[in-house]
């Protein structure tokens, strides 16, 4: 089973500069497996966690949605 991985950059990231991930998302892509990449402009390497956390949250639910498969949470008890 291959995994899909999505790499994540805050533009104003000096922890883990922009560059860096980029760069690894050009290794990564090579594989079979779904890569893709995702930046956030003026986000630092909190960009889970800023002011505006929820666009980064929901552009991370919406890459998981567009992964086809089961759904995300358990089915509700009958």
């Amino acid at each position: 089973m291959l995994l899909s991985q999505l790499l994540i950059a805050g533009e104003a990231d000096r922890a883990m500069p922009p560059a860096i991930v980029r760069r690894m998302y050009r290794a990564h892509r090579a594989s079979p497996a779904r890569t893709d990449f995702r930046s956030f402009p003026g986000r630092t390497h909190w960009l889970i966690a800023q002011e505006g956390w929820e666009e980064v949250a929901g552009s991370c639910l919406d890459w998981i949605g567009s992964l086809g498969g089961e759904p995300l949470e358990p089915p509700m008890p009958v």
